[in-house]
């Protein structure tokens, strides 16, 4: 049992920011309620405050042991029992500045894993080249780039975390900025709600054609056309399935009417931007152990399939790609490395970053909605 002693001096100090002012408040010296404090650390095995010479923060044990308080008494020891419980297992935000070469390639790949095994972990991961300071802006780690690794370091890094290239995950590829951008003529889009418009309006953004078409014809879709902007034309689905890529976004139980009677499309490239799940139940489909890319090949066939732009929310998939200065990140994965390249090409036309997770099987369930643990995570590649 904690004494009143060590949590009166918690929560002052959580209120005033400062273990001086605490210790004035509880008629204390500051060195008394530092080594309270440090005491209920010691005895909680969680880290209650980041201390810096300038400024006292609470960390996210702190906040929420602080919270869990409330000002009852008989709260106090459920309180220190549940963040006790924080030394097993992890919990909150863990906000992490990574370079971008070196977390794309190394670190990125180790997320769904890690989330496997701590659940309770929300990451917020930021890629951009500069200093942070970690206690003013709030980050749990920052990996720095512009600096040599001494020899060896790269392999004990991977070896420490459990991961090896080309491991069951697969390979995640950041897109090689020197490589030629495929010209792209014209996309189609079969399907002209959320997700369709969404794109298309970013394709708008860029000046980037497209035919969009939905089950109701052409005409049906006169006022979101005027509304999209002059880059985008209504079509039928014949016209907008002739395209050299196109997208699918309609509701799972629609798939097979959207896409039935079509021709064979020939190794021409298909984007699936599907989820096996449907409002406003949401519940999920059954897939009989596949992934919603290897059901949804069997309504395209003939087609290069490649698993992109999904994992968004909608409002984050239109005209506004760029953020503070970086790039919103968009997944992508695939058995063809061509028809990756292309969409991949489109993506960072339409203003996106692209991230190639690599095949259907290993890499589409990651970002998948629902199950994935890349799902709805809104990266941002910065610099």
């Amino acid at each position: 049992m904690e004494t009143l002693a060590n949590l009166e001096s918690f929560v002052k100090s959580a209120e005033s920011g400062s273990f001086s002012e605490a210790g004035r408040r509880l008629g204390l010296t500051a060195a008394a309620v530092s080594r309270n404090i440090a005491m209920l650390e010691r005895n909680l095995g969680v880290r209650l405050f980041q201390r810096s010479t300038r400024k006292l923060t609470l960390t996210e044990a702190g906040a929420r042991f602080l919270q869990s308080i409330g000002g009852s008494i008989e709260t106090l020891q459920g309180a220190i029992e549940e963040a006790s419980s924080d030394a097993s297992e992890p919990a909150g935000v863990l906000k992490v500045s990574l370079s971008t070469t070196f977390g794309i390639a190394h670190v990125l790949p180790l997320l769904p894993e890690f989330l496997q095994r701590y659940p309770r972990i929300r990451p917020e991961w930021h890629f951009e080249s500069r200093r942070v300071d970690l206690v003013q802006e709030g980050y749990d780690l920052a990996i720095g780039g512009g600096f040599a690794f001494a020899p060896g370091t790269l392999k004990m890094l991977q070896a420490v975390c459990g991961y090896s290239p080309g491991g069951k995950v697969g390979k995640m590829r950041a897109p090689h900025h020197g490589q030629r951008n495929f010209f792209m003529e014209t996309i189609g889009i079969i399907g002209a709600g959320a997700i369709g418009s969404a794109f298309a309006k970013a394709l708008v953004h860029k000046g980037i054609k497209a035919v969009i078409s939905n089950s109701r014809g052409p005409a049906s879709l006169a006022d979101l056309v005027g509304e999209l902007g002059p880059t985008i034309s209504a079509g039928t689905r014949e016209e907008a399935a002739a395209q050299d890529i196109v997208l699918v976004a309609v509701p799972w139980s629609k798939l097979p009417a959207a896409l039935s009677g079509l021709p064979d499309f020939a190794g021409r490239i298909v984007i699936d931007a599907n989820n096996p799940i449907e409002a406003p139940e949401f519940k999920p489909f059954e897939l009989n152990g596949r992934t919603s890319s290897e059901v949804f090949a069997e309504f395209v066939p003939g087609a290069c399939v490649v698993k992109a732009i999904n994992h968004l929310p909608v409002a984050l998939v239109s005209i506004d790609t760029g953020v503070e200065g970086g790039r919103r990140v968009l997944f992508l994965a695939g058995d063809d490395v061509p028809a990756k390249a292309k969409v991949l090409s489109l993506i960072e036309q339409a203003g996106f970053f692209g991230i190639d997770l690599g095949s259907i099987k290993a890499g589409g369930p990651l970002f998948q909605i629902p199950g994935g643990q890349l799902a709805i995570q809104n990266l941002v590649k910065l610099g």
